[in-house]
């Protein structure tokens, strides 16, 4: 089985209903943002955005995951009349130096200071100072600056850090200028989804990015603590007090009264801890994210739909969705906590990490067997041995991983649902539904089926193509005429006729859907670019080219696999090449000989000459990091 669809990354957002509205309002394509009280809530992953990365400014502080500034570099105004007074000190309960022995797992050898968990990657202080990342790195976010750095901050698709000079670095997704860190020396940082903030040596504020919900314009004053969330921001004054700003449509942006030390901007919802440890939350509860625990604590994180705070004896409380086993946290005793959008990860005593839910780096653990193709989705994916049956590893959140019984002669992974051919020609899908019927595969025998983000599209024996599920952008109204192959993309389609043509259809925003002329012998639709090889080998692409994944390479081919913003391809000699947005083997794709190769969200996988599965594109964790299993 060939190939014949390679899945799109499906991290392409919109404010909107529709990201070909946005076109007349953006030069650039926005990653599409579903609203969670729309989905189901277990459905984190079909979130492309992120989390705030709560770190610490200083040693000293490194201790709680908070972005507060070192009691020497605050203003030392009084708190107003009548309220508590502020302490900058934790709780004076310490926390046993007693840690569990997960905590403790891995290489005892490397240690670290500071941790900061983003949406699907996570970043690191070690104790020299030195930074280490890991897990998605579409956008390089997980390739950190050299030097030595006392913050980090990790958001959805960029991270900042604060050298020990003060001064700022920041790195990976710039599509909003969130990356383009300001001049100027720093004592505080925190990165949101398109936007990050930072505090300046003098309390002052400064925000950049996105700014569409005023998410980036900084209030006026001097702060000693800041957070990011997806589109508002919460900062504490030096006084106590907390002002937030921002996307309020769940009243995330609604600061209470009173005197917090410690902040924490999720998705849509944000949480504090008052001077008196007690938590205090608000915004968006449909997953039970305000819920706040009772009791005291030191610090606190917050995640997509979950939430986490480190109590005064060091324990780990955590509240919210646990689609991937995000509130599983481990126990023993902890000094720093973080959370990214469905896992969370804390600092023991000794200075080792332990993490616990979804880890994307495991994407790449490919179960043993020989197979003829493979197919990674969002967080799982699946292969076709070579006996012609299913296998899936990964999450298994909506039934995605529960491959189906008997042989199938093609495959193809969505983000969280697949199709199959099944040897008799019928089709089968499993996974989540999405309330559109895309796993409600219709009669008939089929040779071929391709999966796009909410519908699909197969060939049938009779050489005519069928698509079901979601039509908002006319994706499955399919063209009458024989075709031989069919690839749906993120809401577009490409199918290849008989006589060699293309005809494509659906969102057409960014011209994904006009395909050059001439004839061709493969094709396959990304999330808003298309590629093909035409009769002669060479490749041809068309659509949306921000990062280059438009810009076919010279050489003669037999396959390609196109993604959200890139592609690779297996040339004639067997080798892979790969093109676009950074990660995914653009520089370092594996050596060897391949036949078959398809991208998802977060890595590659191809299968090789001798039948074996490799993945890769995401970073695996760094020594001293221990993931608890799932």
């Amino acid at each position: 089985m060939e190939d014949q669809a390679a899945q799109p990354e499906t991290a392409v957002t919109t404010v909107g209903d529709s990201p070909d509205t946005l076109v007349e309002l953006s030069a650039r394509p926005v990653r599409r943002r579903r609203r969670w009280p729309d989905v189901a809530v277990a459905a984190l992953v079909a979130v492309v955005a992120g989390v705030v990365a709560l770190v610490i400014a200083t040693s000293d502080s490194t201790e709680v995951m908070t972005i507060e500034v070192p009691v020497a570099q605050q203003d030392p105004a009084e708190p107003p009349d009548g309220a508590p007074e502020v302490s900058d000190e934790v709780p004076s309960e310490e926390v046993p130096p007693e840690v569990s022995a997960a905590a403790e797992e891995g290489s005892r050898g490397v240690t670290y200071q500071s941790i900061s968990a983003g949406y699907s990657h996570g970043c690191a202080v070690a104790a020299g100072g030195g930074l280490v990342c890991w897990g998605s790195n579409n956008f390089g976010q997980a390739d950190p600056p050299e030097g030595t750095y006392q913050a980090v901050a990790a958001g959805a698709e960029h991270s900042c850090a604060i050298a020990t000079g003060g001064t700022l670095n920041c790195w990976g997704h710039n599509d909003a200028g969130q990356a383009d860190a300001p001049a100027g020396t720093y004592q505080a940082v925190a990165a949101g989804v398109d936007h990050s903030c930072a505090i300046a040596t003098g309390g002052s504020l400064v925000c950049w990015g996105e700014d569409v919900y005023g998410q980036a314009t900084a209030p006026e004053g001097t702060y000693r603590a800041v957070a990011a969330g997806e589109r508002h921001t919460c900062a504490i004054a030096t006084g106590g007090t907390l002002n937030c700003w921002g996307d309020n449509s769940y009243g995330q942006a609604d600061a209470p009264a009173g005197t917090y030390r410690e902040v924490a901007a999720g998705w849509e919802s944000s949480c504090a801890i008052a001077t008196d440890g007690t938590i205090v939350c608000w915004g968006a509860n449909y997953a039970g994210q305000t819920d706040g625990p009772p009791g005291t604590y030191q610090a606190i994180a917050a995640g997509v739909s979950h939430h986490c705070a480190l109590t005064t004896g060091g324990t780990i409380a955590c509240w919210g969705s646990n689609s991937f086993g995000e509130l599983d946290a481990p126990g023993g005793t902890y000094r720093a906590v973080t959370a990214g959008s469905d896992h969370g990860c804390a600092l023991a005593s000794g200075g080792t990490i332990n993490c616990w839910g979804s880890n994307i780096s495991r994407l790449a653990d490919v179960p043993p067997g020989t197979y003829q193709a493979v197919a990674p989705g969002w967080y799982h994916s699946c292969a076709l041995t070579t006996g012609g049956t299913i296998s899936c590893w990964g999450n298994n959140d909506f039934g995605q991983a529960e491959a189906p019984e008997g042989t199938f002669t093609d495959l193809s992974v969505g983000s969280l649902h697949n199709c199959g051919v099944a040897t008799s020609g019928t089709l089968a899908c499993w996974g989540d539904d999405h309330s559109v019927g895309r796993t409600d595969a219709p009669p008939g025998a089929y040779s071929a089926v391709s999966t796009g983000e909410v519908h699909n599209c197969a060939i049938a024996t009779d050489s005519t193509v069928s698509c079901w599920g979601d039509n908002s952008r006319g994706q499955t109204d399919a063209p009458a005429g024989a075709h031989r192959a069919v690839a749906a993309g993120e809401y577009h389609n490409c199918a290849l006729a008989n006589d060699g043509t293309i005809a494509c259809w659906g969102s057409n925003g960014y011209k994904q859907a006009e395909p050059p002329a001439g004839t061709y012998r493969y094709v396959a639709a990304g999330g808003f670019h298309s590629c093909a090889i035409r009769t002669d080998g060479t490749i041809a692409c068309w659509g949306y080219n921000d990062f280059g994944q438009a810009d076919a390479p010279a050489g003669t081919y037999q396959t390609v696999a196109a993604g959200g913003y890139h592609n690779c391809a297996i040339s004639t000699d067997g080798t892979i090449a790969c093109w676009g947005r950074t990660g995914f083997w653009i520089d370092d794709a594996p050596e060897g000989s391949y036949k078959s190769i398809a991208t998802g969200t977060y890595h590659t996988c191809a299968v090789t000459s001798d039948d074996s599965i490799v993945c890769g594109g995401s970073k695996e964790p760094p020594e001293g990091l221990h993931w608890e299993a799932q």
